[in-house]
């Protein structure tokens, strides 16, 4: 439950910074909402294992159950934890990954744009931007 709440509100700051970057959207009145479903949407996940009785006897540190004494693991339990964390957490990855190289370029090409409109030549640019990483 932990993970996803720290999944979620990484995925929440991306998507902030994005509106504020790129889109230049000022989302502070959502706030409340990131806390709230960063709370309420791990908690949620949590109970499915909980309900399919896929939990094993250490809880959620290792919820994939062995059936019975004969079969050497539980492959829907594998499938469900997958689906429900691997998988989700993989695509966010991406989708932050996609949303921050959007950032750094439209940073990069504003940040041009107004040293190119002042009178800073070349030289200073380059100087200018690397001062910005």
């Amino acid at each position: 439950m932990v993970g996803w709440m720290k999944a979620c509100i990484g995925c929440w700051v991306t998507f902030h910074l994005f509106c504020f970057a790129v889109l230049l959207k000022n989302m502070r009145k959502l706030e409340p909402l990131y806390v709230i479903s960063s709370i309420l949407f791990p908690i949620a996940i949590s109970f499915i294992p909980l309900i399919t009785e896929s939990l094993g006897p250490t809880g959620e540190w290792c919820w994939i159950r062995k059936k019975t004494k004969c079969e050497a693991r539980d492959v829907a339990g594998e499938v469900e934890q997958i689906a429900l964390w691997y998988g989700p957490l993989f695509v966010l990855l991406v989708l932050q990954c996609i949303a921050m190289v959007a950032m750094m370029i439209t940073v990069y090409y504003r940040a041009n744009r107004k040293l190119d409109e002042n009178v800073f030549g070349r030289e200073q640019h380059q100087k200018a931007f690397r001062q910005l990483l």
